[in-house]
């Protein structure tokens, strides 16, 4: 073989090395490539999950809320008419014993 040959196979054995390398090097990006999309969605459905929970935690929160806040309107409603009827029996209990001891000092004279 001439020194020509002999030149070009060992460039053209370096080159199909490179080659090799290169192909090598795609194949591992490749894996990391679709290493990389698996992670990806598991990530976007865990973030799809814990989106769903935090819906559902949020209307449990609103609707116990809610129950709170009619729960404490019907407290203060009925508070506010126990006071009314607390006040009105004092009033007609007042006004009662005033009546009686109007009433009793007509009848018996002052005790001195």
């Amino acid at each position: 073989m001439s020194d020509a040959n002999k030149k070009a196979a060992q460039e053209k054995k370096s080159l199909e090395a490179a080659i090799n390398a290169l192909i090598e090097k795609n194949e591992d990006f490749e894996n990391k490539i679709h290493k990389i999309l698996a992670e990806n969605d598991r990530l976007a459905n865990i973030i799809k999950d814990k989106t769903a929970e935090l819906e559902t935690q949020k209307t449990r929160f609103q609707t116990f809320e809610k129950n709170k806040t009619e729960e404490l309107e019907q407290m203060k409603d009925f508070y506010e008419e126990k006071l009314k009827r607390d006040l009105v029996s004092k009033f007609i209990t007042s006004s009662c014993l005033l009546s009686f001891f109007d009433f009793r000092s007509q009848i018996w004279p002052p005790i001195a």
